[in-house]
């Protein structure tokens, strides 16, 4: 194959400076990264270049040295090595050499030489070193006036040093790596020897004579830092400009440094200068193809112009360009590039580090061009928003490795799903954004369905299997509107509302969701000032025995005096507060007060009163909830079995392993655990078994429809049945009636609380009750 290396020489060589300014300037617009940066980019670069001369390096050492142990060469016989050594010589080799231990050498350009004072033999026969890599020197058996090096390695025979193989390389191969390294607009590279001299520089400004001291002040410093293997620095030239170094140790020759100096000034004035630099860039590549394709056969000029396309395409900001890779000469290896730097610069700016997902900047580039696809096609679009719910549960238990986990499995799990013509990427902490396409053979819900299905499987992390819930939110959008960052609003709007709904739900944006969603902020701004302001309060409902008369206990309750929210139901605050992490400190104060109330009745009344409070499953994942627990009842000096408290079943199933061992512990204590709105959840009977708890309470849902639907009263029964079975007491919620009130007793319920008996009642009004009714 005829190189078309050789044809372009001149030409080639200012195409790709251009080339890879314009790459450079491109990159930098797109990944937009912070100045300081800059330094860790080129350091790779750097490292790269270097492994680049290494390798090349290598190769040769590994020839010398295979040539050294060749029993021809180890024969000394010079015929038969001057008819063999000439035909090893390759393209980059300028040519061989061949000495005794004299110094007499034979050169396969066919010339005889005494290289005694040369640096290679003196290394090799007199200080007996094995392989010898030389610097670039001037050499005077060298008619062109450029430097050469070499690589040389001992001849043995049978144990004997017989002489020394040269391999001699022209600095040409270090030169053209160099000279491909162009940085802004005078950034450049170049190689420095374990001293400070100069081995290549991209221009004949400086040569092997010259040392790092003649532009670099403090070079000992300067120096001393490049004896690292890689990294980066700031020095002052001796024009009084600062530059901004980075360089990388060549392994095969470890004295040496490559190094990519830059003006600091030009390389933070980049980004002001980049569309002018961008412009211009693209300017001369158009006119540099154009001369090109003058001057050259359409067969040549055809791929190059292929390549254009692709930087436009590219410069364009569509990323998913591909150029022609499959020429088999240079310009194929320019497109092999070409799409090795799109990928990187596509993984570097626009992929999720963590699920591998585009990021939203490339999501909203990509997701232009699925629109235009998916309008030709008439289908219909919308945008998803999916959270991953109780996501911070997960960080607080397994760590944040295992949140990362979980985000990689359910990324995975949506890539999977969606279809080519459909877009998802990550959107903010533990959410992530999904396009999705509907044609005229499904609906949207039908898609959301879908993908509900598609994630809602267990996802084990590290050995602990976690159910995830999920809220999606859902909104259409219009072609007509170019801002779709409207429809990622209402979509954010809609995952709000879905995150209302206990465990995975999907809800669809409308436009009294706004309304919803300014009066849930309005709550949360008066939540936060609540607890300060003191506009909390318990209230308490006693709980009886069979005998109406008889009060054994009371469940602490807690209400919200707030003029505006006085109606707002307690569950839907409440779950405010465990999601701003306000439960913490409102939870302990309930606890406490709820106890300091009752220590004060029975005291008051020689009573036995046990208090129930309600703890919330986010208190109970906490780790300090056990140790505050434990202080509480200290401190308090109350009786642990006077103290109960409830969870409900719902929340309890969430990560339950976790949770039973803290609630034997709990139990340990010697507090009552109740199991509160028993038959709402979804409790295996072996998860049942397992659970540490003293009571069950029946939901008041059951209670009330007793009379009414068959069902409630066959579940009633069945948990009661149950509750003998397991030998546990069983309290009645809601009881209002007293047909409810005798058919649950003949159940063998022993606690009952409701309106039946009493509402629940603030402290001040329980106290005076208590006043009229327990006399001393």
């Amino acid at each position: 194959m005829k190189s078309i290396r050789a044809q372009m020489l001149v030409y080639l060589l200012g195409f790709i400076v251009v080339l890879f300014v314009v790459f450079a300037f491109f990159s930098l617009r797109q990944i937009n990264e912070i100045p300081e940066y800059i330094s860790v980019q080129n350091q790779e670069v750097a490292k790269a270049r270097a492994d680049e001369v290494s390798k090349e390096l290598q190769g040769t050492i590994d020839l010398v040295e295979m040539l050294a142990q060749s029993s021809l060469i180890q024969s000394m016989d010079m015929d038969e090595i001057k008819v063999f050594l000439p035909t090893m010589v390759l393209e980059k080799h300028r040519n061989m050499t061949v000495s005794d231990i004299t110094g007499q050498a034979w050169a396969t350009n066919d010339l005889e030489i005494d290289i005694s004072e040369q640096d290679q033999f003196k290394s090799i026969i007199e200080d007996g070193q094995k392989s010898y890599i030389s610097s670039p020197f001037y050499s005077p058996f060298v008619e062109e006036d450029y430097p050469i090096l070499t690589v040389s390695h001992r001849i043995e025979n049978q144990g004997v040093t017989v002489g020394l193989i040269n391999v001699v390389l022209t600095s040409v191969f270090l030169n053209e790596v160099i000279a491909d390294v162009e940085y802004l607009e005078t950034g450049f590279a170049y190689i420095l020897d374990g001293e400070g001299f100069v081995v290549a520089y991209p221009n004949d400004e400086k040569d092997i004579t010259n040392h790092m001291s003649d532009w670099i002040i403090n070079s000992d410093q300067a120096l001393e830092l490049m004896k690292e293997s890689q990294g980066s620095f700031v020095y002052d030239h001796s024009n009084g400009e600062s530059y901004l170094i980075v360089f990388a140790e060549v392994e095969a020759v470890p004295s040496w440094t490559f190094v990519i100096e830059v003006p600091l000034a030009e390389a933070y004035a980049i980004y002001d200068a980049m569309l002018f630099y961008v412009a211009i860039g693209l300017g001369v590549f158009i006119v540099l193809t154009t001369i090109f394709a003058i001057l050259y056969s359409r067969g040549i000029s055809k791929p190059i112009s292929g390549l254009i396309h692709s930087f436009e395409l590219a410069a364009s900001g569509n990323l998913s360009v591909r150029a022609d890779a499959h020429n088999r000469n240079e310009l194929g290896r320019a497109g092999q590039s070409f799409n090795t730097m799109i990928d990187k610069i596509k993984s570097l700016t626009y992929q999720d580090p963590i699920t591998t997902m585009y990021n939203l900047n490339s999501f909203m580039l990509e997701l232009k061009e699925k629109l235009s696809e998916a309008s030709a096609l008439a289908q219909e679009t919308y945008i998803c928003v999916l959270s991953i719910d109780d996501f911070k549960r997960i960080n607080t238990l397994g760590g944040y490795e295992a949140g990362n986990q979980a985000l990689k499995i359910i990324a995975a799990r949506v890539l999977a799903f969606i279809r080519k013509a459909e877009l998802a990427g990550r959107y903010f902490g533990d959410e992530m954004i999904v396009m999705l396409t509907v044609d005229q053979a499904e609906t949207i819900e039908d898609r959301t369905l879908a993908l509900i299905d598609a994630l809602d499987e267990m996802v084990d992390i590290n050995g602990v299997k976690y159910r995830i819930n999920t809220s999606i939110g859902v909104s259409e959008i219009d072609y007509q509107d170019s801002d779709y960052h409207h429809a990622i609003h209402e979509a954010t709007i809609a995952k709000l509302d879905a995150k209302r709904s206990d465990g995975t739900s999907v809800a669809y944006y409308n436009d009294a969701m706004n309304e919803a969603l300014l009066r849930e902020q309005m709550m949360e701004e008066a939540l936060l000032t609540a607890f300060k302001d003191k506009q909390f309060y318990l209230v308490y409902q006693p709980i009886y025995t069979e005998d109406k008369m008889n009060i054994v206990g009371l469940e602490a309750l807690l209400r919200w005096n707030h003029p505006m929210f006085e109606d707002v139901s307690v569950s839907e605050w409440i779950k405010i507060l465990e999601r701003k992490g306000m439960i913490y400190e409102v939870g302990n104060w309930v606890l406490e007060t709820a106890i300091d109330q009752v220590i004060t009745w029975n005291k008051t009344y020689d009573k036995s009163f046990f208090i129930s409070v309600n703890i919330s499953t986010i208190q109970l994942e906490d780790k300090h909830f056990f140790s505050t627990l434990k202080k509480v009842l200290e401190t308090k000096k109350i009786a642990p079995e006077l103290l109960h408290i409830e969870i409900t079943e719902t929340q309890l199933m969430n990560s339950i392993e976790d949770k039973i061992s803290v609630l034997e512990g709990i139990k340990k204590l010697g507090v009552k655990i109740s199991l509160d709105d028993f038959g709402t959840g979804y409790s295996s009977l072996s998860y049942l078994m397992r659970l540490p708890f003293d009571i069950l309470k029946v939901d008041r849902s059951f209670v009330g429809n007793m009379f009414i639907d068959e069902k409630s009263l066959m579940i009633v029964e069945s948990i009661t049945s149950l509750a003998k079975t397991m030998q546990v007491s069983i309290t009645a919620e809601g009881v209002e009636t007293d047909a409810q009130f005798t058919r649950l007793k003949k159940l063998s319920c022993q606690y009952f609380q409701g309106y039946l008996f009493d509402k629940p009642m603030t402290d001040r009004v329980l106290s005076a009750r208590f006043k009229n009714s327990f006399k001393k």
